[in-house]
């Protein structure tokens, strides 16, 4: 490699989404959008049993996702999104794996022990993610990582705000952190809220109500109480989006189109 062969723009590749939510939110609906998808279900998942989407069937044990990974990036097809639904299930389905790889019984023994047992799961998860990064760059496929969420146990001490309660994701914490580092979007699903104020004896305060029409939202960016994210033209999208692929498509190609600075001059969205 020589410094002559350094390059100047950027390129851009198919995303690789966490893609969030409580149960029966829309999660998998909303990833049967996505160009032209195949679902890899895991074990002791059915969200996906009423899509007419292209399915495999439940995978048991971690080898059979390489092996579907390595399917297709070995084999031909029109495929161009693999969504995998969901991490939340996966994540037993790895911890049976390492325990049977390293004969033993207890996850407090992978690795001999001692705290080794976080980086001997993230390397199965490593190894998947080397996978799915693999049809991204040499196949130009995106990837879809569904996960569940559920109330934090303990409400969350932010030194720089009041205490406040948030959605936790069903996954080991070090796993959870690797993947967040991965992906270039992390979305959020979930029903929208409304404030309405309410006159008590001394004062009034709001309290906030789920929609009572169900009007499912999209968030694309971090809040207090939620996951949220993005690198590149995904942390310019809006906050709030309707729950519909063609809106989250929309969205991203107006955060793709050069932006007019305050002189009149075109500039590019940072990437």
């Amino acid at each position: 490699m020589r410094l002559s062969e350094a390059q100047t723009g950027t390129v851009e590749l198919p995303p690789r989404i966490l893609l969030l939510g409580g149960e029966k939110r829309g999660k998998s609906t909303f990833a049967s959008h996505f160009p032209s998808p195949i679902f890899l279900p895991i074990k002791g998942e059915t969200g996906i049993d009423a899509l007419n989407v292209p399915k495999l069937p439940a995978a048991k044990t971690f080898g059979e996702i390489i092996e579907v990974l390595s399917d297709l990036y070995t084999e031909k097809h029109d495929f161009r999104t693999v969504v995998i639904d969901s991490i939340s299930a996966l994540d037993p389905v790895v911890i049976e794996t390492a325990l049977a790889d390293g004969g033993v019984k207890s996850v407090t023994k992978l690795g001999g022990g001692y705290g080794a047992q976080e980086q001997v799961i993230c390397e199965y998860w490593r190894s998947m993610l080397t996978g799915l990064d693999a049809l991204r760059s040499d196949k130009q496929m995106g990837c879809v990582l569904i996960g569940h969420v559920k109330p934090s146990p303990k409400v969350v001490n932010d030194p720089m705000t009041d205490p406040y309660d948030t959605w936790r994701v069903e996954l080991r914490e070090s796993v959870l952190g690797f993947l967040n580092r991965w992906a270039d979007c992390i979305l959020f699903c979930d029903f929208k809220k409304y404030a309405r104020t309410v006159s008590g004896e001394q004062d009034q305060k709001k309290i906030v109500h789920a929609d009572t029409i169900r009007e499912r939202c999209l968030y694309t960016q971090y809040a207090p109480g939620h996951p949220g994210g993005g690198r590149g033209i995904y942390g310019h999208l809006p906050y709030e989006l309707p729950l519909s692929y063609e809106s989250f498509a929309s969205a991203v190609e107006s955060a793709r189109q050069p932006k007019s600075d305050t002189k009149g001059k075109k500039s590019s969205a940072r990437a």
